[in-house]
């Protein structure tokens, strides 16, 4: 067999055992880590929108300190 095959088996077995141990079904710790890596992909998401809105906000304030220098003159 092909050691990816291997590696496969291993970690299905692990979280049989894992899914054992804990007192919890499989398709409980799956639905659980799916809802994991949704929740993972919204943080990364709204990290990505706060770096735009802290940009924007920069720009905006930028341009203001501008308009306040040019009418300063």
């Amino acid at each position: 067999m092909p050691a990816n095959i291997h590696a496969t088996k291993r970690i299905k077995y692990e979280t049989i055992f894992k899914c054992k141990v804990l007192g919890v079904r499989e398709s409980g710790y799956y639905s659980w880590r799916k809802g994991m890596e949704k929740r993972n992909q919204k943080r990364q998401e709204e990290r990505r929108l706060i770096k735009l809105l802290e940009k924007i906000l920069w720009l905006i304030k930028r341009s203001m300190d501008i308009e306040k220098y040019i009418k300063l003159q």
